[in-house]
């Protein structure tokens, strides 16, 4: 199988290569308005209706490749507080499947652990407050990944999807930083307080202001720089490339996030020893993230001295999880302590009134583990479980050996959802795409493989180049 980057260079002989170019072209000025209309809004304030996202959504959905669509879909990590997106991912998902149809075939096994886990959360409606309309805004993420992956098309683009997420988390970030510079004193004063870049505030309703948690924008940056690693892996690196990883990474620390810390260490260490098979680009890894370092750490304590006191005196406290251990073993006992709260759960929908009622108070687990056990009970961890085996076993069949440099994502969506909400976060249920995608990218065959060879017995249709089709179909 070739790598869709090497394919579409031959469209230039092909009939219609004009046209594919100027779809291309089309969906660059779409990410162009996205980016523009972001920075109207959340910068200078013209108070643009978020309803305008979706018109963009829609010519994506139109004009845009299997690449583009996913491409997008996946933009709305960062895009998630500034508009609608879990509309945008609808109107993807069913783009998606309408013009790319003959992409579908059989119905996999993954299909029906994802689709079971579609109607444990349908048999609590029962339950307080149930609506349909939030049922399906509440599984957008969900349906988008059963519908990407239902498809046996997998020959995407995985640079423009890497580098779309990177830069739109850079005008993200970008838009807090420079709001920041406009009240005039720097931003280092902000941090003279207890101030955290990204800084949301906890509202009822959605705001679409463009700020974050913190934490989870440390976990977007993450996400975004892991991204971007796998793709000097693959060889698809580029100058630009760097400069984001360097950008992403300032941002993070700004955050103060304790989570993006050992997240973004934890990425490294695992990203040397990814290139520890080959001694050259050890070395040259190792000595441009020396430099990279060096320069990063000169800017933040330099520029931001007030910032690396506080992240300092972060680490110096005697509770480093924030509560989050207490939490755990609060709610440790609320779930043992009745058969239906270990077994049913209570539900995605409306669960901080639900934790009102049963629990007397609304602050969710911050263990994402435990927050399945909570919303789903046994049965939806076990489904959930169940549901990312097969598709790890379904790439596993269709592109060969699965190495360090596939599961990259996947460890850090796994830490990351140890110290907060799972499956009430977008932002964490939408990775899950980005994570599985990554599965099926092809690397230089360098290291040797985490799980066992597929068995011959096990043929898979997906693998065979007659379901594979040009992207400009």
């Amino acid at each position: 199988m070739m790598l869709s980057e090497r394919t579409e260079l031959e469209m230039s002989d092909q009939p219609g290569a004009r046209l594919t170019k100027i779809r291309h072209l089309a969906f660059y000025a779409c990410m162009a308005l996205f980016w523009l209309t972001l920075v109207l809004n959340n910068l200078v304030g013209l108070g643009i209706p978020v309803s305008v996202f979706l018109i963009y959504a829609v010519a994506v959905a139109v004009v845009g490749d299997r690449s583009e669509l996913i491409a997008l879909a996946i933009c709305c990590i960062p895009f998630s507080s500034s508009l609608q997106y879990k509309y945008v991912l609808l109107i993807l998902a069913g783009a998606y499947l309408i013009r790319f149809f003959r992409d579908f075939g059989k119905i996999k096994l993954w299909t029906l652990f994802a689709l079971s886990i579609l109607l444990w959360e349908g048999l609590h409606g029962a339950t307080l407050g149930f609506s349909l309309v939030e049922y399906f805004r509440g599984f957008a993420e969900l349906i988008l990944c059963i519908v990407i992956f239902s498809s046996s098309y997998r020959d995407y683009r995985f640079s423009l999807i890497r580098r779309m997420l990177a830069l739109s988390t850079a005008v993200v970030c970008s838009i807090i930083f420079f709001n920041l510079l406009r009240e005039g004193s720097g931003v280092d004063s902000f941090f003279s307080g207890y101030y955290r870049f990204g800084q949301a505030v906890e509202e009822e309703i959605e705001s679409f202001d463009g700020t974050f948690n913190p934490n989870e924008l440390g976990f977007i940056c993450n996400l975004s720089i892991v991204g971007l690693l796998q793709g000097i892996h693959a060889r698809e690196g580029k100058p630009l490339d760097l400069a984001l990883i360097l950008l992403l990474t300032l941002y993070g620390f700004l955050t103060l996030s304790r989570s993006f810390l050992i997240c973004f260490a934890l990425i490294i260490v695992l990203f040397l020893f990814v290139r520890s098979k080959n001694i050259f680009r050890t070395m040259g890894t190792v000595a441009g993230g020396g430099v990279g370092a060096g320069l990063i750490y000169w800017i933040y304590v330099s520029l931001f001295p007030n910032a690396y006191s506080l992240m300092i005196a972060r680490w110096e406290v005697e509770d480093v999880s924030g509560g989050r251990l207490e939490l755990f073993s609060y709610f440790h006992k609320l779930l043992f302590s009745s058969f239906s709260n270990m077994f049913f759960g209570i539900g995605l929908q409306n669960v901080k009134e639900k934790l009102r009622a049963l629990y007397g108070g609304w602050l969710p687990p911050h263990n994402g583990i435990q927050e399945i056990l909570v919303v789903w009970g046994l049965p939806g961890l076990i489904l959930m479980v169940c549901w990312i085996w097969a598709l790890i076993r379904d790439a596993k069949r269709y592109g060969g050996k699965l190495r360090l440099v596939h599961f990259l994502p996947f460890i850090l969506v796994f830490v990351k959802m140890q110290t907060g909400q799972f499956v009430r976060s977008g932002t964490m249920m939408l990775s899950l795409t980005l994570v599985f995608l990554s599965l099926y990218q092809i690397f230089p065959s360098d290291e040797s493989g985490l799980l066992p060879d597929p068995s011959p017995e096990e043929p898979d249709p997906s693998t065979d180049a007659s379901c594979l089709q040009k992207e400009s179909a």
